[in-house]
């Protein structure tokens, strides 16, 4: 009796299982934010590209946070580690697990108007919602250091959820990249 009992749980454990994953919906990517800059090849000597930039914590103001990347193929890049992470470790981590190239969360375009640079990126989706973009004006002070000045997102034409971090980057030169192929930008 009691294997029968056991019996009809697992099947109903089973039945419970098939009809909650298939009333999970697949993420509509069509009601992501889109990117708006252009893909343009970068070739210039305004900030450096050949390694990784990073900002300080704002929990750990001696720990180095934020690893972002240029490409020159104009792709930008940029993800967190987690708190207790150091930042080449957290960097070859990604490089070798090519989990940035599946992650469409910190990854878009970025362009170079003389001392300005703009980027805009997707960020990571709450459960049920769609990755937004934000575009973000800096400043470049050098070819290794840029500041972020503002941050915000375009709807219609609007700027909204407008921010000032005045967060600084500095430039370390770092072989092991990620590697800028992604499914995202084409």
């Amino acid at each position: 009796m009691v294997i029968l009992i056991l019996n009809f749980m697992k099947q109903l454990l089973l039945i419970f299982i098939v009809m909650l994953s298939s009333c999970t919906k697949k993420h509509d990517e069509s009601k992501d934010d889109k990117l708006i800059l252009a893909k343009i090849p970068y070739s210039g000597t305004e900030l450096k590209i050949n390694g990784v930039y990073y900002t300080y914590s704002t929990i750990e103001p001696t720990k180095k946070a934020g690893p972002t990347f240029f490409y020159n193929n104009g792709f930008f890049l940029t993800f967190g580690c987690g708190n207790d992470t150091e930042l080449i470790q957290c960097i070859n981590e990604v490089s070798n697990n090519n989990w940035a190239q599946n992650s469409k969360s910190g990854w878009g375009l970025f362009e170079i108007e003389g001392t300005s640079l703009y980027y805009e990126r997707w960020y990571p989706k709450s459960f049920g919602s769609i990755y937004k973009v934000f575009s973000h004006e800096c400043e470049i002070l050098n070819d290794t250091t840029y500041l972020v000045k503002k941050k915000y997102r375009l709807v219609n034409g609007q700027q909204t959820e407008v921010a000032f971090p005045n967060h600084t980057y500095h430039f370390v030169q770092f072989q092991n990249k990620p590697n800028s192929d992604n499914n995202f930008i084409p």
